[in-house]
């Protein structure tokens, strides 16, 4: 086994985890900020986990 192999290995994995990440986030944003208070949302700078969870935001909706 050549020494490339490893490296192009680690090369591929954190390229597929960077794709992996771009391709979350959204979700993981959309989620978020859907727990958050109008006040939370419209914050700069934004967060990105809620300081206190608001579960009537899905009972409005």
């Amino acid at each position: 086994m050549s020494a490339r192999g490893p490296a192009l290995r680690s090369l591929i994995l954190a390229a597929l985890g960077l794709v992996a990440i771009v391709e979350v986030f959204p979700y993981f944003w959309m989620v978020s900020t859907s727990l958050q208070d109008m006040a939370a949302v419209t914050r700069v700078p934004p967060t990105l986990w809620p300081e206190t969870f608001h579960w009537e935001n899905y009972a409005k909706a």
